[in-house]
């Protein structure tokens, strides 16, 4: 699901120092919607973690990283080892202030723009100026 310029009007982000930034693009999906066999493994979660810092274009892409859900009990049959659940959704947000752009990737349980409080605490430890890259031309 992405949701448009229209939709996101006036949704900002606190970030460290205070600093606000306009989301100004959101994409957001399932986290396992690729999964079509199996458990989430450590190597799955791994390869979706990695996945979402893959930077195309030249605004960078930082990663809050979630919290796995250990998974009780024996599921051998579905996973070559212990099964950890990250939060259902995932979601990247494009974040603009003071002309400097920066994506950033979270993951949380319920569809945005709301975003998890959880989630906000982290955002609020971020160095915005120092991670996030002047606006240029495309994303």
């Amino acid at each position: 699901m992405v949701f448009g310029m229209d939709r996101l009007k006036n949704l900002t982000v606190t970030f460290a120092d205070d600093l606000n930034a306009d989301l100004l693009d959101l994409k957001q999906h399932s986290t396992y919607w690729g999964l079509l066999a199996g458990g989430p493994s450590d190597l799955r979660n791994a390869e979706i973690l990695a996945e979402c810092t893959r930077t195309e274009g030249t605004t960078p892409i930082h990663l809050i990283r979630p919290a796995e859900l250990w998974v009780e009990g024996d599921h051998s049959n579905l996973s070559a080892g212990p099964v950890r659940l990250l939060p259902g959704l995932q979601c990247e947000g494009l974040f603009d202030a003071r002309g400097r752009w920066l994506r950033v990737a979270w993951f949380q349980e319920q569809w945005t723009p709301t975003i998890d409080p959880l989630v906000q605490e982290q955002f609020r430890r971020l160095d915005f100026m120092a991670l996030s890259v002047e606006r240029a031309g495309g994303w």
